[in-house]
């Protein structure tokens, strides 16, 4: 329930089609949408509701265990893609809370 409300609420600020995207779109667009947070959560809203679609849970569980997560949560946590998310200690705390999913 919760993913369709967060998709309904973002669906129109994105350009993938939830029937049609595959992995590599999401993730790309994830990349291009880096430098702005509201549309990386919105890509990374999108990719949630997607795995439910797909029903693909070892993918969900791949992505939550990318670089590309840690980067979303360290981007959330208003870290910057080239200094602080690149810190030792930042990695290995957005790691630890990684892990716990």
């Amino acid at each position: 329930m919760f993913a369709d409300a967060a998709y309904l609420t973002i669906k129109d600020d994105i350009s993938l089609d939830l029937f049609s995207a595959n992995y590599d779109d999401i993730i790309s667009f994830m990349d291009v949408a880096s430098n702005d947070k509201r549309r990386c959560i919105c890509y990374t809203i999108f990719f949630f509701r997607w795995c439910y679609v797909d029903n693909n849970d070892e993918r969900f569980h791949d992505f939550l265990k990318s670089n590309e997560f840690l980067f979303i949560l360290s981007a959330m946590n208003g870290s910057s893609k080239d200094t602080d998310a690149n810190s030792d200690i930042e990695k290995s705390e957005l790691q630890s809370l990684n892990n716990n999913f």
